[in-house]
């Protein structure tokens, strides 16, 4: 009886061990690694804003909530003499070819923000993350470069607060250029932290408005307080 018992004991004892080695290569391969690109493709949107006088702005758009996307209000705003030049406003997503018109709902200039709602079966929210953003996170940024197409760029943040022209941002490595704007700044659980912005030509940093203060915008504009 003790030896049955001490075999029962081993064969389990191995049991343990193959299934950990079994679980920690799984773990490890790419079938339980995020694909921040394919997860996003219909939560990140390349955008056009289009001009009387022929001048076209590029940029990129994120799935918030439901179906409002959220961009930088620079991407689909150009002040002439105080007023918007861009009168059509288009997105489309990385699978797609032709664009779909939108209407802005609103726009925030002195945030960066603007918010526009779609009507399409394609749309997927984006995981929201936490405004707790440490340094030294890893942290991706999907974007519309140059408007080549949905690009997706590595990094970590490197300031997680950062004043500049007394505004709040989240300071990053990624890779980014034009076409970037509105983009999204994700966590290693592809939740969004930001919205990418800008670089400095001082530096090569990325700037992403951090996800306290979309939130407020968005819930300015679901509470009908338009700035727009």
């Amino acid at each position: 009886m003790k030896k049955v018992l001490i075999t029962i004991l081993s064969v389990l004892s191995v049991f343990n061990i193959c299934l950990s080695v079994y679980l920690i290569t799984k773990l490890n391969s790419k079938e339980y690694k995020i694909d921040y690109y394919k997860e996003n493709l219909y939560s990140v949107v390349e955008i056009k804003a289009e001009s009387t006088f022929g001048i076209i702005s590029y940029g990129t758009a994120c799935c918030y909530k439901d179906s409002y996307f959220i961009t930088n209000a620079h991407v689909v705003n150009l002040d002439n003499n105080g007023e918007n030049i861009y009168t059509d406003f288009s997105y489309r997503y990385a699978d797609e070819d032709e664009y779909t018109k939108f209407e802005l709902i609103n726009v925030n200039v002195e945030s960066d923000l603007a918010i526009f709602k779609v009507d399409d079966n394609k749309h997927k929210p984006v995981l929201i993350g936490s405004n707790k953003v440490n340094v030294g996170d890893e942290v991706y940024s999907l974007g519309n470069v140059s408007n080549q197409g949905l690009t997706l760029s590595k990094g970590i943040v490197s300031l997680n607060k950062v004043l500049v022209n007394n505004k709040e941002y989240i300071c990053s490595d990624n890779l980014i250029s034009s076409g970037n704007s509105g983009g999204g700044l994700f966590n290693l659980n592809n939740e969004l932290v930001g919205i990418t912005s800008f670089t400095l030509e001082s530096n090569p940093y990325a700037y992403s408005i951090p996800i306290e203060s979309i939130d407020v915008f968005y819930e300015e504009t679901i509470n009908n307080k338009y700035i727009f």
